[in-house]
């Protein structure tokens, strides 16, 4: 089956197109302009905000099925107007991807987020009403709308992502904690915030698996425990063998109103859809430590 992974070039997209291809899959990136070859992974220019030009790439790859991982990963720039037209953009041509999708008998994987909800009581379950408090969420969750609209559709929210970015990507909290506490140099940690962090190579998993089965609706991933990032870092820490010396607890309170405090998701249906029990936080980086040589 060949498989177009849209936003391939980012943290995630670069796990899952190795996720997929591990499992047998025809894989095809894309991204908004480069067009070399991801790890020996065919590669297309595709960029949402341009539909029409969408569609046309879409057609001529003729993917069986589209994992849509393409986002703006910097919540606070999501907030910025130039962020929310482009979002604007997106959804719509994620719902024109939706018909099209319908139309080829093509399965449509999106990916989305815990911030779809307000923190007030997480971590939530797939049937929890969404309620996000900033534009990062809402365009998400308004993302998810259009993809859904593609009968054979998957939208998989997940909680916080950390792993090894690979050259030209983001760095994550784990990643940065890690850099900075092997330099000496401390890290703020809120007791407050709440997530489900999840591994980066274990979403990609969890993706490519669920597909596998043939898997449609809403699916949560992440951590099978709720952490707080104060607790993240001190687990991150111990797995490094870092100080837990460079971790600074703080409080986040109502610093920042577009992002929830109590947040994170239930994965009992990814479990059971799945077979076998989501990984821990500490097992996901125990992972992270030991393929370091690999990613790092």
């Amino acid at each position: 089956m060949r498989a177009l992974v849209v936003g391939a070039r980012g943290f995630v997209g670069t796990a899952t197109l190795e996720a997929l291809r591990a499992r047998g899959y025809e894989v095809v990136g894309s991204s908004r302009a480069d067009t070399e070859p991801i790890g020996g992974v065919p590669c297309v220019a595709l960029d949402l905000r341009d539909g029409d030009a969408t569609l046309s790439t879409v057609e001529e790859v003729r993917p069986r099925m589209i994992v849509h991982l393409a986002a703006e990963p910097d919540v606070r720039k999501a907030e910025e107007p130039e962020a929310r037209a482009d979002a604007t953009t997106i959804t719509a041509t994620t719902a024109r991807l939706a018909d099209q999708c319908n139309r080829a008998g093509t399965t449509l994987v999106y990916l989305s987020t815990d911030y779809v909800f307000d923190g007030s009581s997480g971590p939530y379950a797939e049937e929890a009403a969404p309620s996000p408090l900033g534009e990062y969420g809402r365009s998400k969750l308004a993302a998810e709308a259009a993809a859904a609209r593609a009968t054979r559709s998957l939208v998989v929210r997940t909680s916080m992502v950390y792993g090894w970015p690979r050259p030209g990507q983001h760095p994550n909290f784990v990643s940065r904690l890690v850099g900075a506490a092997r330099r000496g140099e401390t890290t703020t940690a809120f007791a407050d915030v709440v997530r489900t962090p999840i591994y980066v190579g274990h979403l990609a998993a969890l993706i490519a698996d669920l597909v596998a089965r043939g898997a449609t609706g809403l699916y949560h991933a992440g951590s099978s425990d709720a952490v707080s990032m104060l607790d993240l870092s001190l687990q991150a820490c111990d797995a490094f063998g870092l100080p837990a010396t460079t971790v600074v607890a703080a409080e986040a309170g109502r610093s920042d109103p577009s992002r929830p405090l109590v947040c994170g998701l239930e994965v009992t249906k990814a479990a059971s859809a799945l077979r076998r029990p989501l990984a821990r936080t500490e097992e996901g980086l125990r992972v992270m430590k030991e393929e370091e040589l690999a990613y790092a």
